[in-house]
């Protein structure tokens, strides 16, 4: 079995946006052993990312002789590839020092950003660092799948954490006192959100911000529950369980954006151009148009003007104007997501004719429970069919029109139904292209989860093929492989690694949406 090493030294949120990457190496090399290389207090972070096998850690305070040390770690596992996602000294000399023959390193775009910077040359649309990451992947001749930050977090912990979606969790700290909002607002648009809306509140303090709890002293106490200095992984826990989360430009804003909670950002002196803003489905961004941003790399450059005007313009009433309208717009659902061909219906080998539809047995009544029991459901599909040259796209919106028109008569009409009529060698230009909705990659499921205010960390993808099992995995939702269709055949081709596998494996549609409905 072969070994890759992934380095990224820090910080938390640089090393919680490695997520994709990694899912990524893993999707290429199923059965390779996946190690990652970062400091000590980031290893529970990697330890929820999907994927990853074990953990290697770099002291803190680590010199020179630790690098060697940690080297020495690395070739016991005698790597085959290292990926170097930091780009810095200690990484390209802990790199240099193993004897893996394959190395490959991120573009850091260290040169257009200090443009964006002292320039302010953007550019658009802005390449973000999970991009910049996913190079290492083109390098190696994959597939950017997965593109969104994603962890996995462990079931005692989410027990622990309480009902889903009730508290709202403000987290007030930054790495730098340039990049917080006063707190005397984040106090104040905390009252106003528990007085107006009855919600709770959850105030996530680190290590050196003990004193700023005595700002929310006009919040009730028995409104106020107080994290301070929490494990990671049980910030996670209590985020993934929150309505939404109101943050700086932090750490904490990527965590709360990768377990899927709706994540409200504050950007004052950092900017979007940068590359390092929030990737969530629900996520906002919340700045003012100061013509001085960003004003240094990493937004912890004291300010040059008479006052700090990209934070003290941001009022109290113009975040909670915002912060209101997500509240009365975003109720997240759970979702599950089917494949059409194959396992909600008999797969006809690229179906051109409505009248053709055969549902499969007892597929109308499974899904007619699913929405009783309050679900969201989304029919996907690819129908390479178009590109390919087979049929004109109408005919497959004849086809999704007429099920769900049948469905609809059975009671259980899709909420919404998606295709993708892409093939990157297909005959027709127009579709002959690389997607991104083509399954496994899970533009379909973005999309529909955006539109419909979809919970992806709490549903399911159903299919008969591999890449459904993918796809699902690439966008953080539980994969489930029935056996009709091609189902039978992509079960024996299933890889070992349990990243690489469905959670459920069964029959049919009846008795996965039985699953589904026994996990609620």
């Amino acid at each position: 079995m072969d070994t890759i090493i992934v380095i990224r030294l820090g910080r938390l949120g640089d090393v919680t946006l490695t997520g994709p990457t990694i899912k990524n190496l893993r999707f290429q090399y199923p059965e390779s052993r996946i190690i990652f290389v970062t400091r000590k207090g980031y290893a529970p972070i990697i330890e929820m990312l999907p994927g990853c096998d074990e953990v290697l850690t770099f002291p803190a305070n680590g010199a020179y002789f630790d690098l060697v040390k940690l080297s020495s770690a690395i070739d016991e596992h005698e790597p085959r590839l290292i990926v170097d996602l930091h780009k810095n000294f200690r990484s390209f000399h802990l790199a240099n020092m193993t004897k893996a023959p394959y190395k490959v390193v991120y573009h850091k775009r260290r040169k257009e950003r200090q443009a964006a910077v002292h320039d302010k040359k953007f550019v658009s649309p802005i390449p973000h660092t999970v991009d910049l990451y996913n190079v290492v992947i083109d390098q190696l001749k994959g597939e950017r799948i997965a593109r969104r930050p994603d962890l996995n977090l462990d079931e005692k912990i989410l027990r622990g954490a309480g009902s889903a979606r009730e508290m709202v969790a403000i987290a007030p700290g930054a790495s730098s006192p340039v990049k917080a909002w006063p707190i005397e607002r984040f106090a104040e648009l905390a009252e106003r959100i528990h007085f107006d809306f009855k919600l709770p509140i959850g105030l996530f303090l680190g290590p050196d911000d003990g004193e700023l709890q005595e700002a929310f002293a006009s919040v009730p106490e028995n409104a106020l529950t107080v994290y301070h200095n929490q494990p990671l992984p049980e910030i996670a826990g209590l985020m993934a369980r929150s309505r939404f989360t109101i943050t700086n430009d932090s750490g904490l804003m990527h965590i709360s954006s990768a377990v899927g909670t709706p994540t409200i950002a504050l950007f004052g002196p950092t900017h979007e151009q940068l590359g390092f803003y929030p990737l969530g489905l629900h996520d906002v961004i919340l700045a003012t148009d100061e013509k001085c941003r960003p004003c240094s790399l990493h937004g912890n450059k004291p300010c040059y003007r008479e006052d700090q005007y990209c934070f003290t313009k941001m009022s109290v009433d113009s975040i909670y104007d915002k912060t209101a309208g997500i509240i009365d717009r975003i109720n997240l659902k759970p979702a599950v997501f089917i494949d059409r061909d194959g396992t909600l219906i008999e797969d006809k080998h690229y179906l051109a004719d409505p009248e053709g539809i055969a549902f499969l047995p007892g597929s109308l009544e499974a899904v007619r429970k699913l929405k009783e029991a309050g679900y969201v459901v989304v029919v996907v599909s690819n129908q390479s069919g178009v590109a390919r040259g087979f049929y004109p796209v109408g005919i497959v919106e004849e086809v999704n029109d007429r099920l769900c028109a049948l469905m609809n008569e059975a009671g259980c009409e899709p909420d919404d139904i998606r295709y993708c009529p892409h093939y990157l060698d297909g005959e027709v230009t127009e579709y002959s292209i690389d997607c991104d909705c083509r399954k496994p990659k899970p533009g379909m499921l973005e999309e529909a989860a955006a539109m419909l205010g979809i919970d992806i960390k709490r549903s399911y993808m159903i299919g008969d093929k591999h890449s459904d099992i993918l796809c699902g995995r690439a966008v953080g939702a539980q994969p489930v492989l029935v056996r009709s269709g091609k189902g039978t055949e992509a079960e024996k081709q299933l890889p070992d690694h349990p990243f690489m596998r469905p959670d459920f494996i069964c029959d049919t549609l009846v008795e996965a949406i039985d699953f589904v409905l026994s996990e609620k």
